[in-house]
């Protein structure tokens, strides 16, 4: 077994009857550009873009003829972002009146926000190396 293990996941694929929906609160939560991915159908499918270009999440709306309604995919629990600026972040969750959860681990200086997308998607964000302060009041 040679070789390197993969370090990063290119993109998250997430089929929705709700494109438009789905595709606005990525480009709002995640600050995401929306852009028509070569050679689809920009009615059914979107790529949304991260600052460097990189299209990390894939929205398509199922069809008959490729038989995907979007079910039985596994047991995927949620999909966990690396984040910096925790109050710009909260900030954000709050004005677009999104329920959040709060998990704190202390001993690892990580705090944990909990987000639901429009499809039933759990979402985290990770907020390594948070000051033991942030941790000795309730957060915000």
């Amino acid at each position: 077994m040679g070789g390197t293990a993969p370090v990063l996941i290119d993109h998250v694929n997430i089929r929705t009857d709700r494109l438009e929906e789905a595709c606005a609160f990525y480009e709002r939560l995640l600050l995401l550009t929306r852009d028509a991915p070569p050679g689809l159908d920009p009615a059914r499918y979107a790529w949304l873009r991260n600052g460097a270009g990189h299209a990390v999440i894939h929205i398509a709306t199922p069809s008959e003829r490729d038989g995907d309604d979007g079910q039985g995919t596994g047991a995927l629990h949620h999909v966990a972002f690396s984040c910096s600026d925790y109050d710009t972040w909260r900030s954000r969750i709050d004005a677009m009146g999104l329920r959040c959860e709060v998990n704190d681990f202390p001993a690892a200086s990580l705090r944990q926000l909990f987000v639901i997308d429009p499809d039933g998607i759990r979402l985290e964000f990770n907020f390594h190396d948070m000051p033991q302060a942030a941790f000795a009041q309730a957060p915000a």
